[in-house]
């Protein structure tokens, strides 16, 4: 108990030594103190200590508070094997700042766990809840990386974890008993049945069974990222039962957009449902682009762009109804781009063996384009050539309609657009300075709202998300000179 109390003091001690410090007699100082341990705090999560080294640097005048924010986030980087490095002495906060910025990057994003299902802890096991995070800090901390890589590299980053405890994670049973257990406990199964219906009984002669090795997602202290070397597809089938099978680490298309665990994490449907261009599409994924990436909700229309694609005569009700449509027409069009990812179970028989969540494709029957979308059921429709629409109003009120092939040319489209690049401003300029200014509709331009712009704009045109920090940290939103 006594022991406690010391450290307890101790703690309090060196906090008010810190208090003091920052409330120096020098105002001017004063003030330099308290926007460099804003910026520090920020960056690392940690409280600055009082003997620090920067605020020698400030109390000698040789940089300003601002700089040295700059300097912090400059500092920092990926060395050649991926493990964060930073290039001062006096900056040993780069493993603090890599961890800080990961937990920033996950929060931002609408989707980051599976529906619950007694199997999922095994899909959570070979596929990287974090991966959106994973992309977002690995490419603010590479030094040949732009934001819009975030759509245009397929293969997701892998987290570097150091991790010295066993390899567990939990299980819970019908019982609803949680406990521990090796995910190598017992062997992990993957089977494939004719996916054309898959709620059709398939004698057992007629699937395909291999054993699969997959690789474990990584736990422990983040320590930087690496890409993996992958085959450029989404997923093998086994030729009998015995074959060894990686993780497929290849996503569909459009970087993060297609990756398994992002479209795993953000399709609204239930496994082995097929799209079938009316009632059953992809459109939770959808919704969340727009949420993600756009800083957007439904609808992101107007109401008199929707009225073509209102059909009377539909048997899917919201199809009849222009309300409905404005939201539907954004929706369900990008979600055709979609039509042929189904998500699946990698095996039927959870009792010996783990199964998890996969996503595949189902087989191409008809290899030229069909309507967008039905005015019914169609069973067939997963199993047409995949193409989409983007449809919204930008961030300028302009009418995008834009027509792809396939999740690269969406996710090109996305990689260049200003609304993607002034969501990633906002959320930027939101945590480090903790004012929330819109992406559009603006009501009204007060100095505060212009310097957002500028803002936004350089970072549009650099794509530089670590510029674009250092921008935040040598403006007047940071040190709050300017009032929102």
């Amino acid at each position: 108990m006594a022991a406690r109390w010391v450290i307890l003091s101790l703690f309090i001690f060196s906090i008010a030594n810190v208090a003091a410090t920052l409330n120096a007699p020098d105002p001017d100082l004063s003030n330099e103190y308290k926007t460099f341990n804003r910026c520090f705090s920020l960056l690392t999560g940690r409280s600055l200590h009082v003997d620090s080294p920067y605020l020698k640097i400030i109390a000698a005048k040789k940089k300003s508070a601002q700089e040295l924010c700059q300097d912090l986030i400059s500092d920092v980087y990926l060395d050649s094997q991926g493990r964060v490095k930073a290039s001062s002495a006096i900056n040993t906060f780069a493993k603090d700042i890599l961890s800080r910025m990961q937990m920033v990057h996950q929060s931002w994003f609408n989707r980051v766990g599976f529906a619950s299902s007694e199997n999922e802890f095994a899909t959570s096991s070979i596929m990287d809840l974090q991966t959106g995070a994973n992309y977002l800090t690995w490419l603010l901390l590479s030094t040949d990386k732009k934001a819009s890589d975030l759509f245009l590299i397929n293969t997701p980053p892998l987290a570097l974890r150091k991790n010295d405890k066993p390899d567990l994670f939990m299980l819970e049973r019908e019982i609803n008993v949680p406990h521990l257990i090796s995910r190598t406990a017992k062997p992990w199964l993957l089977q494939f049945q004719p996916i054309d219906n898959p709620s059709v009984v398939v004698p057992r002669k007629d699937i395909k069974e291999g054993r699969w090795q997959p690789e474990f997602v990584p736990t422990g202290e983040l320590i930087g990222f690496t890409t993996p070397m992958v085959e450029k597809v989404s997923a093998r089938e086994p030729s009998g039962e015995g074959e060894t099978l990686k993780t497929p680490k290849q996503g569909f298309g459009g970087g993060l957009l297609g990756s398994h665990a992002y479209f795993a994490t953000n399709t609204g449907l239930e496994r082995h449902r097929l799209s079938d261009g009316g009632l059953w599409m992809h459109r939770r994924w959808s919704e969340n682009i727009f949420k993600d990436f756009f800083c957007r909700d439904m609808p992101v229309l107007n109401e008199e762009d929707a009225v073509a694609s209102v059909d009377r005569n539909s048997q899917i009700p919201f199809q009849k109804n222009v309300a409905c449509m404005k939201c539907h027409h954004t929706m369900d069009n990008l979600a055709a781009g979609t039509r042929n990812l189904v998500v699946a179970w990698s095996g039927f028989n959870d009792t010996n063996f783990f199964i998890a969540r996969i996503i595949r494709k189902a087989k191409l029957r008809n290899p030229h384009h069909t309507p967008l979308l039905r005015n019914k059921d169609d069973m067939d429709y997963a199993s047409t050539l995949p193409h989409g629409q983007l449809n919204y109003r930008n961030v300028d009120g302009a009418l995008i309609s834009f027509n792809f092939s396939n999740l690269d040319e969406l996710g090109k489209h996305i990689s260049e657009s200003k609304d993607y690049h002034r969501c990633l401003a906002k959320r930027y300029v939101n945590y480090f300075t903790g004012t929330n200014f819109e992406v559009l509709n603006v009501k009204e331009v007060t100095p505060a709202q212009r310097e957002f712009d500028t803002l936004a704009e350089n970072f549009y045109k650099h794509r530089n998300q670590r510029q674009l920090i250092k921008d935040i940290f040598a403006s007047n939103l940071f040190t709050q000179k300017a009032k929102p």
